[in-house]
């Protein structure tokens, strides 16, 4: 489960922190929710520094596992 709160807090502050980088992208996984992974994404993109292959692997195979999950959980999703 992500903290919400947190991971908004940290957007905010924009540390420039690998290790904190790795930690979000470690809190989406096959299990977590589509939105709190969609919040997270948000949240990393508004961090700086560079990112490493791995750190972009996991950032885009998370965005493209939103849509999955959202179809898995039959979650309702806006069509405008």
């Amino acid at each position: 489960m992500v903290d919400r709160e947190l991971v908004r807090i940290i957007a905010m502050l924009q540390p420039d922190d690998a290790a904190l980088r790795d930690r979000l992208l470690a809190a989406m996984t096959t299990d977590s929710h589509p939105t709190d992974d969609l919040h997270v994404l948000i949240a990393l993109a508004r961090l700086p520094g560079t990112r490493t292959e791995e750190q972009q692997r996991a950032t885009g195979a998370a965005f493209l596992a939103i849509d999955r999950k959202v179809q898995e959980r039959k979650l309702r999703q806006d069509l405008h």
